[in-house]
């Protein structure tokens, strides 16, 4: 996506190195990566197997609106769309709703804002690069917290993963 564009610390650090595919420098891993992403998580196959995900949450955004509507309270349009599009790529990605459970998802929202706004954010070690091992503006110590929460998020959905992969095969067991 964002080919062979210098690095930013920021980015690089967050992504281990520019290991993704989104910020990763063109080659054969990423063409790799990109083939891999298009057949097994956005091929049609694929989608149209979360069709039923998709209309259950808009279904759910649609009762929302009209309980709302019917109460005559006012909405956030805007964050009511983001829960909705947060909830259909949580259940995509980890089978449950984000905003099931709010600490959660509101750990996600910040997780989320934080990375976007230190990845966007200018910092002149990008441009002096005498100054890359100083952190003039602390943004390191946010890049290390940042990712520290994101991995312990991670590995806590992949734990519950196996959880109920475990769970799953001793009720097939017992059958």
């Amino acid at each position: 996506m964002f080919l062979n564009r210098p690095q930013r610390i920021a980015v690089d650090y967050l992504t281990f190195g520019s290991t993704d595919f989104i910020f990763g420098p063109c080659g054969s891993y990423w063409k790799f990566m990109k083939k891999l992403c298009m057949s097994e998580l956005l091929g049609g196959r694929t989608l149209d197997q979360f069709l039923p995900v998709q209309r259950d949450e808009i279904k759910r955004f649609v009762q929302l609106m009209m309980k709302k509507a019917d109460k005559g309270e006012c909405v956030d349009v805007g964050g009511e769309l983001m829960r909705l599009t947060n909830n259909v790529v949580s259940r995509m990605i980890m089978s449950q709703r984000c905003s099931g459970n709010e600490n959660e998802a509101d750990e996600v929202r910040k997780v989320v804002k934080e990375t976007a706004e230190l990845t966007g954010k200018f910092n002149f070690s990008d441009y002096i690069g005498s100054l890359r091992n100083m952190d003039l503006q602390r943004l390191g110590i946010r890049l290390k917290e940042v990712r520290e929460n994101f991995q312990t998020m991670t590995e806590r959905i992949i734990k519950e993963h196996e959880k109920a992969r475990i769970r799953m095969e001793e009720v097939m067991m017992i059958k």
